[in-house]
Parts: structure tokens; sequence; C-alpha cells
């Protein structure tokens, strides 16, 4: 029994390995920006031009499946601005995705992104703008993992999307989602860990899920608003049918609450409150009593460490 487990964890071990080595062996080497591609070790500055150097200003670096915006504002007229497989998004500064692309037909929906799988990280920002009709901010056909960063999405045009994803696994984080017909559209569902969401789509709704709401998990402590505007929000303790069909909706951990200021930040550590908080100088203090007992002893041991010196000094003469 034993040699037959010892077969099958081997197997196992086998399975992943070579799945693992596959996996690698299609990673791209390279990604489209504005239908060029961007190799791995390759640079593009903010008007499209690759370069092997660090260009002056923003740009985007790409490097074995990490695509890193540092301040990169970029504008293209392309349908689709970015098309890669699965990618980490790593974010410096302050970036931005605008696309002029018109929409003509039901195939040829502009998009700022369109990939498999997305991380998306950093400290900066990303601001995505689509001003066609039937536009699509960020598409991301299996999950998008999002982590600190500031997403901000806008598609003001007639049908169009904000954020169009497989699954959302939030763990921190703003994403804000401005879109005519459906703000965030996560077909598999939404794990919230933390952090903010804020989307509105007055076509349709803010927040569609494609499958059971139970498969929308929140963290404890989660604030779920919604409502037909900004000014008509309504909290609820769960993200229920009514949540699912409003325009508005926020989602979001609670922030913690601000610490009070200390008014006496050097209290009296006598319990008993003096009666005159400004003494007369002229005055002697009167000693702490509860710091005679300490002091007495500290000068005890100095005088027979004193005594003990000299006692030695002499009998070394």
């Amino acid at each position: 029994m034993l040699k037959k487990k010892s077969i099958i964890a081997t197997l196992v071990l086998a399975i992943v390995l070579v799945f693992g080595l596959t996996i690698n062996s299609f990673a791209s080497d390279s990604i489209t920006i504005d239908g060029t591609s961007l190799d791995s070790g390759k640079y593009m500055d903010c008007t499209g031009s690759v370069s092997d150097t660090q260009p002056e200003g923003g740009y985007a670096y790409y490097e074995d499946g990490v695509l890193t915006f540092n301040n990169f504002q970029f504008t293209s007229d392309q349908q689709i601005i970015i098309f890669a497989n699965d990618i980490d998004l790593v974010l410096i500064g302050t970036n931005s995705l605008t696309t002029t692309y018109e929409f003509t037909d039901a195939y040829d929906e502009p998009k700022a992104m369109d990939v498999n799988t997305l991380n998306i990280s950093g400290t900066g920002s990303l601001s995505v703008n689509i001003g066609s009709p039937y536009g699509l901010g960020i598409y991301v056909d299996g999950e998008l993992i999002f982590e600190e960063a500031t997403l901000e999405i806008t598609c003001p045009e007639h049908g169009a999307r904000g954020l169009d994803v497989g699954y959302l696994t939030m763990g921190s984080g703003t994403i804000s989602i401005e879109a005519e017909d459906t703000g965030l559209y996560a077909a598999g569902g939404i794990a919230f860990d933390g952090g903010f969401i804020k989307a509105e789509g007055q076509g349709l709704s803010a927040l569609v899920i494609d499958t059971d709401l139970s498969y929308v998990e929140l963290a404890e402590g989660t604030t779920i608003k919604a409502g037909d505007s900004w000014d008509s929000l309504t909290e609820y303790t769960e993200f229920d049918d009514t949540v699912h069909a409003s325009k508005c909706v926020e989602i979001g951990t609670e922030a913690p609450p601000e610490p009070t200021p200390d008014p006496d930040p050097t209290p009296d550590p006598d319990p008993t409150p003096n009666p005159d908080p400004t003494p007369d100088p002229d005055v002697p203090k009167t000693a702490d009593t509860n710091n005679v007992l300490p002091y007495g002893c500290a000068v005890l041991a100095s005088l027979l460490l004193l005594g003990f010196s000299i006692r030695k000094m002499k009998r070394d003469r």
C-alpha cells in the first residue's frame, strides 16, 4: 500500500513539474502596445518609441512577464492598446491609457487592455479613458488580482463597460469606475479582502455577477452602500439582489478610527489632581514619594561601592 502511495505521489510531482515547465515555455517574450511588439528587456516612451535604454520622462518597461508603468501616459488610436497573455502590471507614479478609436461594429469594441490574467500592484495609479460607444476599459478573461494600487476607469459613452473580468481578487487599493452601461462585470464572482471599490453603471448596473451572488465573498468589516445615485446611497449588510441591481455601489473595509490625542502627553504620576496647575516658583517642590525608595537604594549602593573602592586602594598601598 505504501509503495502504491509513493508511486502516485511521484506521478503527481512529475505532472506538476511538467505543467510548470510547459507554462514557462509558453510564457510570452513580448507583449503588444499600440500595435508594436515590446520585447522583454525593452522600454517604450510615451510616444510609442521602443529602445534598449530607459528614456527620459515616463515609460513602460517589460521583462519576463512583468510590465512596469512609470509615469507612462499614453494615447492611442488603436482598437486595443495593450494585448497580452498573462502579465503583472506594476504602477509607479501617475499613469494613463487613452484610446481615441471609434466603434464601428460589434466585433471591434475599443479596449485599453485585453489580457488572459492580470495582476495589478504598486504604489502608483492608472487612469483608463475610453471615449467611444460600446468601449471596454479593461478586459481580463481569467482572474484579476489587485493590490495596493489605484485604478480609475472612465467610459461615459453609450453601451460602454468599465472593467470586465472572469474573477476579481482584491486585497487592498482603490478601484473607481464610471461607465454608461456596466461598471464592473465579474463573471465568476469577487473575493474582497480589503480596499475600496466605487462603481457606477447607469445603463445596466454598477456591479454585475454572472453566477450566484454567494460567489461574492467579502471580508469581515466590509461596508456596502448602494443606490441609483451617489446622493441616495443606502447601507446594506450583504451583497443581495438590491445591491446587484443598483446603479451606484461602494464596497470597502472600514477605515480605522483616528486616534484621540492625549490632552496631557506627560501626565502627573500622582493620581491626585493638583488643585494648582501653576505652582508658585518660590515654594520648593515636594519630593515625589513614589521615587524616594528607588532613589535611596541607588544612593546607598553608590556609597557602598565607593567605600569598597577606598578600602581596596588602601590595601594595595
